[in-house]
């Protein structure tokens, strides 16, 4: 069985993986229990225990099968789709939350560090205020996301202000789109230059070291 690559599948995809997972039963059926579809690779990437990284715990997943799912039943495919739906959606939320955590870091971070620099010269002091903003990788599902409700495609340029390794600019790129990234961090810049060249869409992408507050982009 292999894992789908990103959270935004269409019900097609769903439809292939859950019938990998059917085959997977003891006898083939149209129905899957809880602890298959609990090993069902694409959501055992999202899985880890509390504190890890992991944007689930596994008991957050089974609690999200008892809500949906009645006891002693098992998923049909409508169900493996609310399933997926919502482990989407809780998957957004976590998201959302470690950006959060990570933002109030870097912030009490940076304060503390700007603390320390007083009286330096006003050009270090630019420097170390460069991270205030940290960055914040965007999981694939929200890029598709956010491509999907632009609709963006091959007669659009897209921009992205503080593109960090630029993961949204190739992933528009890889539509049709040309897309500009401005990125403060210079090893970031160098990143999504090698992320769009290694992407083959670098003919479509422009990545400018620069501060996105001050950089004129006519």
């Amino acid at each position: 069985m292999t894992g789908i690559a990103s959270c935004e599948a269409d019900f097609l995809d769903c439809s292939k993986h859950f019938a990998q997972l059917c085959h997977g039963e003891d006898d083939v059926t149209e129905v899957i229990s809880m602890e298959t579809w609990l090993g069902w690779p694409w959501l055992q990437e999202r899985l880890g225990p509390p504190g890890s990284k992991a944007l689930l715990t596994e008991e957050a997943a089974r609690a999200i099968w008892s809500q949906l799912i009645p006891e002693g039943s098992q998923a049909t495919l409508s169900d493996f789709v609310k399933l997926y739906n919502e482990v989407c959606m809780s998957c957004k939320k976590a998201t959302a939350i470690q950006a959060l955590l990570r933002g109030r870091t870097g912030r009490r971070s940076a304060e503390r560090t700007l603390a320390q620099v007083q009286g330096e010269s006003a050009e270090h002091k630019a420097t170390v205020e460069a991270r205030l903003a940290p960055f914040n990788p965007t999981p694939p599902c929200a890029v598709t996301q956010a491509l999907d409700a632009l609709t963006v495609g091959p007669n659009d340029v897209l921009y992205d202000l503080g593109c960090g390794d630029g993961c949204v600019l190739v992933a528009a790129a890889a539509r049709g789109a040309r897309a500009v990234g401005v990125e403060y961090d210079v090893q970031l810049a160098e990143k999504a230059r090698k992320h769009a060249a290694d992407a083959g869409v670098a003919d479509l992408v422009s990545i400018v070291h620069g501060d996105a507050c001050t950089i004129d982009l006519a």
